[in-house]
């Protein structure tokens, strides 16, 4: 959220700059004392643009599916606590951690005391959501 701000922030001082330095006399646009000024406006858009840029992936522009089998098992089950939880993946929050054995490339983030999603990533680095388990006892 920072990074989006100060990328707003940024694009402002370009426009500032940009709008501030407009002068035509005859024929020439500007003269050479605002040069400086135009290049430093530029700067700051660019560098606007960029962070405006980092700040979407920062978000978390990822595409979270949902597999038939886990729209399955979440009835029943606090729709609130799973959203949650589904919020917490990339995070580091949750205790996100990867699974060994048959769930070996799968990972899983908690909801609750003994509740867990597990998920992966496919190619495109979405998160595919396979499996709610409300309840297991497992050790990390």
């Amino acid at each position: 959220m920072k990074r989006r701000g100060l990328g707003i922030v940024l694009n402002l001082i370009c426009a500032v700059f940009a709008l501030s330095n407009l002068t035509i006399k005859g024929a020439i646009i500007g003269n050479e004392s605002r040069r400086g000024w135009r290049v430093l406006g530029a700067g700051f858009g660019v560098g606007g643009i960029v962070l405006l840029f980092l700040a979407g992936k920062e978000n978390g522009l990822v595409r979270i599916i949902r597999t038939r089998q886990f729209e399955k098992s979440i009835r029943k089950h606090s729709l609130n606590e799973i959203e949650n939880a589904i919020r917490k993946i990339g995070t580091g929050k949750g205790h996100e951690h990867a699974l060994a054995g048959k769930l070996k490339g799968y990972q899983s983030v908690h909801t609750s005391k003994g509740g867990r999603i597990e998920y992966h990533h496919d190619s495109s680095g979405n998160v595919i959501l396979d499996r709610y388990d409300p309840g297991r006892k497992y050790r990390l």
